[in-house]
């Protein structure tokens, strides 16, 4: 395989085994870890909070208030990734 950004050659072998790719030539593994914070992941519910939601109905209101405001909030950055994508 070329490398889209220069002419050089590589070769990559996929790994059934370890559910990964095997590096042949032209190339080195680069592996980066990411804070949930610094990319800004959105966490999903626990499983004691979602019973909580569904036998509450106050309580889901009461999220379903905290998550149009976080919505609201974000509106903006969206849109304007939307508008750099177009």
């Amino acid at each position: 395989m070329n490398c889209t950004n220069c002419k050089n050659y590589f070769t990559i072998k996929t790994n059934p085994i370890t559910c990964d790719y095997d590096l042949i030539e032209g190339c080195t593994k680069y592996a980066t870890d990411y804070d949930e914070s610094d990319i800004q992941v959105l966490k999903v519910q626990q499983t004691e909070e979602a019973v909580k939601i569904m036998k509450n109905p106050l309580y889901k209101m009461e999220t379903e208030k905290i998550d149009l405001i976080n919505a609201e909030m974000k509106k903006p950055v969206l849109k304007k990734l939307i508008e750099q994508n177009v």
